[in-house]
């Protein structure tokens, strides 16, 4: 488990998102960032705003992705660590 990523995340109130078919649209209103997420990255941000935590997340995905468990925590770790550098995501 990496130690830089926290467990539990809030999603800003400046960020809006809209999921659009299988792609989710996330814009950060101060700094206009916008980030679009594939429907991976969206279930994930989906669990996270229903108030889930990393590991949480984690768990409900593995039941329903048929991948490598060890590479979808490197991703989704990725994923977090790239929508706190935009401002799209926060350590609660």
């Amino acid at each position: 488990m990496s130690a830089s990523a926290p467990e539990k995340f809030l999603v800003p109130k400046n960020v809006l998102s809209r999921t659009v078919g299988a792609e989710t649209i996330l814009l950060n209103l101060d700094t206009s960032t916008y980030h679009s997420l594939n429907a991976v990255g969206g279930r994930f941000w989906a669990l996270v705003q229903a108030g889930s935590d990393f590991q949480q997340a984690l768990i409900v995905m593995r039941g329903e992705y048929a991948v490598d468990p060890a590479q979808l925590e490197a991703d989704l770790r990725a994923l977090c660590a790239e929508l706190q550098n935009l401002s799209l995501l926060q350590p609660a």
